[in-house]
């Protein structure tokens, strides 16, 4: 196999991720909030203090907090914050979230 081959092989094998990972859950509640935006593309999420998340992967149900700047009506860019628990619905393998807030500053 050529390397380059072998690195596109690693590189796209390497993207199959557990859904109850931490990372997995984190993408899943940024697209929850983006379908809820007027302007989806202009959200920038901050990175969220990993230590501060609770659950486990084992349990695969997380509570976690973050902000994110996202632009409003009229074009400004605005802070949000934001209070979610995430677990996996069994049944279907999807995230179920529940926002205990999102609020903008």
């Amino acid at each position: 196999m050529k390397p380059f081959a072998m690195l596109v092989f690693l590189a796209v094998s390497g993207c199959q991720s557990d859904p109850c990972s931490l990372n997995a859950t984190l993408l899943s509640v940024e697209q929850a909030i983006k379908d809820g935006l007027r302007s989806p593309s202009s959200a920038v999420f901050q990175k969220i203090d990993r230590n501060a998340v609770i659950g486990s992967e084992d349990e695969c149900k997380y509570t976690f907090s973050g902000e994110f700047d996202a632009d409003n009506t009229y074009g400004a860019s605005i802070r949000h914050s934001y209070e979610v628990s995430v677990s996996m619905d069994e049944t279907t393998q999807k995230h179920v979230m529940d926002f205990k807030h999102i609020t903008a500053r």
